[in-house]
């Protein structure tokens, strides 16, 4: 399957450049840009084969989560990374909140770019070592979420041989779809469930992992563990 990034952007210069260093490193297959959250809408409109939407915050026609909420309402499978150049941890803890996969800082090296890039296109999640320190989440060095935590096998165990976590069936099923990114709306059509009771079973899952977000909800997926 091809790899293509669309870039939203509206510094036509940091745009190009940031399409230009990605395709020389040959992540992705293709890169396309636009200027605005609507020239983006038209784009994902007339071409929905993307794989990975790089979205700047602050854009002439849209500006904090109004662009990722219009994005993730009309294409709520397709991932979306935060490209910022200014941030606090309220910011990049509200841009979770509303399902994005990654928040990189545009002062990051493009080392840093480009494997935040590639966590996220490989089912992790990505936030700036900075933040994760102020907001005082605990975690190791690899933020990935490991394939067999995210299909809720081989749990971890504790030192007595126990799951370190228990959530029931359906909180796994929603955090599942919280690591993905959807929003609640979204979760509740798949699973068929009401949105209150997506909400209910989220605020039982940040009880049971000692967290208050989806962005420490996700730092957390690497030390699940489901028992029924």
């Amino acid at each position: 399957m091809n790899k293509r990034l669309l870039v939203v952007e509206d510094h036509p210069i940091v745009s190009e450049a940031l399409a230009s260093a990605v395709m020389a490193l040959d992540l992705f297959d293709g890169v396309e840009t636009c200027l605005s959250l609507k020239d983006s809408l038209a784009k994902l409109e007339r071409d929905k084969k993307f794989t990975l939407i790089m979205l700047d915050l602050h854009l002439s026609d849209a500006s904090g989560t109004e662009s990722i909420n219009m994005l993730r309402e009309t294409y709520p499978e397709l991932p979306i990374v935060i490209f910022s150049g200014s941030y606090t941890p309220e910011t990049v803890t509200k841009a979770f909140e509303h399902g994005v996969r990654g928040f990189i800082p545009k002062r990051s090296a493009m080392k840093i770019v480009v494997a935040a890039i590639d966590l996220v296109m490989k089912g992790g999640s990505y936030l700036p070592p900075d933040v994760i320190r102020m907001l005082g989440i605990p975690t190791g060095p690899n933020l990935t979420i490991p394939r067999e935590t995210r299909e809720g096998s081989a749990p971890q165990l504790d030192e007595g041989g126990e799951p370190r976590y228990h959530l029931t069936r359906r909180q796994h099923d929603v955090y599942l779809s919280l690591l993905k990114g959807l929003p609640n709306k979204i979760i509740a059509t798949q699973l068929e469930m009401a949105p209150a009771t997506v909400k209910k079973h989220l605020e039982s899952v940040y009880k049971e992992l000692g967290v208050h977000s989806r962005a420490e909800a996700v730092l957390r997926a690497h030390e699940v563990a489901v028992r029924d």
